[in-house]
């Protein structure tokens, strides 16, 4: 059997600021039990205003000083999610939005007061409408056709889901290290892959070819060094005004040739030189120079404050930088070959860098024409500075080169800066790989899942048809609502009253014998009698919900204690028709059988999950929803600690106070003396012959059909009568007291 699960989420309703509940359940057939006091009719309350919405006080339901509350249900099969929303604004009538296809149908204490009590127990007969169904068209055929595509959607739909979870299922291996919350993994779900929904995913490897790079990037060694940026700054700023010098007509000096070709090959040497010479003495023999030394001197001195040595020493500087550049130019080159094999180094780990690329700089030999026709044309200009010559076309190579290295170095660097930020902190890296891993196998799973899901699609048309057929035929007849409340209360007395109690249908009344209980019904009934028949008119009226046959497989009741707390008698009963009522042929609801049971009597709930009536059970503590478990279903001990805890003054007598020590008294009988009278057993306490008339009034009250005194009785005579009772079991058992005041 598939799991359910439902989620009850309430906010500022009654004693509730807060209810936050999701469990798995096998079905929806649940029960929730809580102590008085704890909030459980609010529960009910705010379904039976989503029965009527506009009968119901909704503001009663707000916690005190709040003027906005809510309830969220929710019920999931893994495949499709479906959700009632109730929002309660003070002043105004509630907001219901709901995708649950449920007619809710809702039993409590309002219920009664509404429905019984107001009208002194005889039902409202004012019964309108029909129902529309079958009731002499035969349907076998259809419904044989529609059992059995059900049935095979219902197989088609757990295998898809198996798959999927499978599928699924292989994000979890621990060498992936994919977490469960991001949401690329939290989105695979049943939903969204019947739904054929990519999500916006492109994925062009394949979830293997993912596997392999998750694998290399955890290897990335941590000693890696950083990938060098690539230098951009190649130095040509001594082209600057040197055109204009080449295409510039100079004199030349008056001083002869000879000498100027001898000066002209050590131009710079002399040039140092005299920079260094003081007075008249030189500054490496220290000799002082003659009279034809001193004249050599001043002539080159002279020499190179002329024009034309000026012009020389600047076209021997570019020379130099010329020189320069062709080195600095291979310098960038050789580090850029060093900074592409890094960086492929590097990328082999990175999987989002694996289609990245940089490219190598250009080395010197590119230019090696135009550096040779620079030098060329700046020689000729040396030799004779009165030509005006030009390097404009290779200056603009120059700077073409420059500009394209600078583009390369620039789109580089960008890559280089990315990869040496993710070799750092691979975090980001890691991150995105894993959503892609399960983005890859996301989109691998609908496509493999295509067929399949048209399949089931098609199924759930083919069924809708059938659906359609049968309602058109079922919609040919009808029955009146009346005539079927009617016998369903009449028939549901005589389960509980055995003839005792019948139904007068043309007055609309209960009968005891012979008399019809018109205006006294309230006075003749027992309490006990009373939930009951409340019970009984409530399934009754189950009818009143359904417009067409078809509706009663929509029924979701909410049964909110359906037994007295003073009357364990018709436990059991009340018990097995809930269990059966998808049995009943009074409410053809097949195998879709809903309800939510709510309790404060622990042996109710403790029949109810010992027969199997319900598969979900959960108790109510302190606005907290949590699994019942087995071993908390003790009525015993519950009941001895209620009376424990009056006695004490602990807290204060209720209604179930009564109740309890009725329960204690009748264990006790039946360990003790099992074969004795509970009266006769009763009477032979000595303890309980003491002047107490509540207790005398509630022991001898045995027979739950006779009339009752209506006995007044106060908070001081239960109190008392609590007293006593743990002082019969102090006196009987004395270590029962000393182990339930531990646990208190």
């Amino acid at each position: 059997m598939a799991e359910l699960t439902i989620g009850l989420e309430i906010e500022n309703i009654g004693p509730h600021d807060k209810i936050i509940f999701k469990e798995k359940t096998l079905s929806l057939k649940t029960g929730i039990y809580a102590n008085n006091g704890s909030g459980k009719t609010f529960i009910s309350r705010l379904f039976r205003l989503i029965e009527n919405p506009i009968s119901q006080n909704s503001d009663k339901l707000l916690s005190f000083t709040k003027n906005i509350g809510k309830m969220k249900f929710e019920i999931s099969d893994g495949t499709n999610n479906k959700t009632l929303q109730l929002n309660i604004n003070k002043g105004n009538i509630p907001i219901i939005s709901s995708s649950l296809p449920f007619i809710f149908h809702v039993f409590n204490s309002d219920y009664i007061q509404d429905n019984i009590e107001a009208l002194k127990y005889k039902p409202d007969g004012d019964i309108e409408g029909y129902i529309l169904g079958k009731t002499q068209i035969d349907l076998t055929k259809e419904k044989k056709e529609l059992e059995g595509k059900n049935k095979d959607l219902y197989t088609k739909n757990e295998e898809f889901k198996q798959r999927v979870n499978n599928q699924k299922i292989v994000l979890d291996d621990r060498d992936l290290g994919i977490r469960k919350n991001i949401s690329e993994y939290l989105n695979f779900t049943i939903e969204n892959i019947f739904r054929k929904s990519d999500l916006g995913y492109i994925e062009e490897k394949s979830f293997e070819e993912l596997r392999k790079e998750n694998t290399t990037l955890n290897t990335l060694p941590d000693d890696l060094s950083n990938v060098m940026l690539n230098n951009i700054n190649i130095s040509t700023d001594f082209f600057e005004n040197l055109e204009s010098i080449l295409k510039q007509s100079y004199s030349k000096s008056h001083f002869a040739e000879e000498f100027k070709t001898k000066i002209k090959s050590k131009q710079e040497f002399i040039e140092n030189g005299l920079k260094i010479i003081e007075k008249s003495t030189c500054p490496f023999c220290e000799q002082t120079f003659d009279k034809n030394a001193l004249e050599l001197i001043d002539t080159y001195t002279k020499y190179l404050a002329d024009e034309e040595a000026k012009i020389i020493s600047q076209i021997d500087n570019v020379m130099k930088k010329v020189d320069e550049s062709k080195k600095q130019i291979d310098s960038i080159y050789k580090n850029s070959l060093k900074s592409k094999t890094d960086f492929d180094d590097i990328k082999k780990y990175l999987p989002s860098f694996k289609e990245q690329n940089i490219e190598v700089l250009q080395d010197s030999k590119s230019l090696e024409d135009d550096f040779n026709a620079i030098i060329l044309i700046l020689n000729n200009k040396k030799s004779d500075i009165t030509k005006s010559v030009s390097i404009e076309k290779n200056i603009k190579n120059v700077e073409a080169f420059k500009k394209k290295n600078n583009n390369i170095a620039t789109d580089n660097n960008k890559k280089i800066d990315l990869i040496n930020k993710a070799k750092n902190n691979t975090n980001s890296e890691k991150l995105n790989i894993k959503k892609r891993l399960c983005q890859a196998q996301y989109l691998k799973t609908i496509q493999s899942e295509i067929k399949n899901i048209d399949e089931i699609v098609a199924l759930q048309k083919e069924i809708q048809k059938i659906e359609k057929e049968i309602s058109d035929k079922e919609n040919q007849a009808k029955a009146l609502k009346k005539d079927k409340v009617t016998q369903t209360f009449e028939d549901f007395l005589n389960v509980f009253f055995v003839g005792k109690y019948t139904f007068d249908k043309d007055n609309f009344c209960l009968k005891l014998d012979t008399h019809n209980l018109i205006n006294n019904a309230s006075d003749v009934l027992s309490d006990g009698e009373k939930s009951i028949v409340a019970f009984c008119f409530f399934l009754a009226e189950t009818h009143k919900k359904v417009e067409k046959e078809a509706d009663y497989q929509k029924l979701f009741f909410v049964i909110d204690d359906p037994i007295s707390s003073l009357d364990f008698h018709y436990v059991y009963s009340v018990a097995q028709i809930i269990k059966r009522l998808n049995d009943d042929s009074r409410f053809p609801i097949g195998q879709r059988l809903r309800f939510l049971i709510l309790t404060h009597n622990i042996e109710f709930m403790s029949i109810l999950i010992r027969n199997k009536i319900i598969d979900g059970r959960f108790i109510l503590e302190k606005s907290n929803i949590k699994v019942l478990q087995k071993e908390l279903i003790m009525p015993y001990e519950e009941h001895l600690r209620d009376v424990y805890e009056v006695s004490e003054c602990i807290k204060t007598p209720s209604h179930t106070t009564p109740n309890s020590i009725r329960h204690i008294l009748e264990t006790i009988n039946k360990f003790e003396k099992p074969n004795l009278d509970f009266l006769k057993y009763c009477e032979d306490i000595e303890l309980l012959k003491d002047d107490n008339e509540f207790l005398y009034a509630l022991i001898h009250d045995n027979s739950h059909g006779n009339y009752r005194s209506q006995m007044a009785t106060t908070s001081d005579m239960i109190i008392k009568g609590c007293k006593k009772v743990i002082e019969v079991i102090s006196n009987k058992f004395d270590g029962q007291i000393e182990v339930m005041k531990k646990n208190l």
